[in-house]
């Protein structure tokens, strides 16, 4: 192996080592993926989404696909609707395609499918502590590489309930923070 093979190879050693210090800096600052919810943010309830669309059958798949997510990205037990720190409600309120490019037998050859959810949260006092009207995801799929709408619309609701739990947890930690920081603050003027 010439002297190129080796600079490359070194390079590459050095890149991957660079990047296993940065994850064994990260892990061992107690750096983990997902969302620590503030206290008193310990249970959720799913309720099975309501689905105001023909198809028959996504509100269950969907509403298993939110609570898989809240298990894998937050701290949070999914737990009964009686015994609930905070219930999760939502809706299916479309599921449309639209036909981006025919063939020349008119047939789709490349189609966009979207889903659109809304979703509200309340705690056991009956506030509310999250709201989306809607909450959109579109996905493509091209019928020539044997892509189907099925694969596609399972796509679309792993999308969504990814992004609908990003944004649960998003808010949850902000108000969070933002609770915990005031709490300080306050503590500091009374000590003070």
């Amino acid at each position: 192996m010439g002297r190129e093979g080796k600079g490359i190879r070194s390079e590459a050693v050095r890149a991957v080592t660079g990047v296993c210090a940065a994850a064994v800096l990260f892990l061992g600052c107690g750096y983990r993926a997902g969302f620590t919810m503030p206290d008193g943010m310990d249970t959720i309830h799913v309720a099975v989404f309501e689905n105001n669309t023909l198809y028959r059958g996504l509100d269950f798949e969907l509403t298993e696909l939110v609570k898989a997510e809240i298990l894998a990205r937050t701290d949070l037990a999914v737990v009964r609707e009686k015994t609930a720190d905070i219930v999760l409600s939502c809706a299916l309120m479309k599921v449309d395609k639209s036909v981006l490019q025919e063939d020349e037998n008119d047939l789709p050859q490349e189609v966009e499918l979207r889903v659109a959810i809304s979703a509200n949260a309340r705690n056991r006092a009956g506030e509310a502590v999250f709201s989306q009207q809607q909450l959109s995801k579109s996905v493509r799929y091209v019928v020539a590489l044997g892509e189907t709408e099925e694969i596609a619309r399972s796509r679309a609701l792993r999308e969504i309930a990814e992004e609908l739990v990003y944004r649960l947890a998003e808010e949850w930690c902000w108000r969070g923070n933002a609770v915990k920081r005031q709490k300080d603050v306050l503590g500091k003027n009374h000590a003070g």
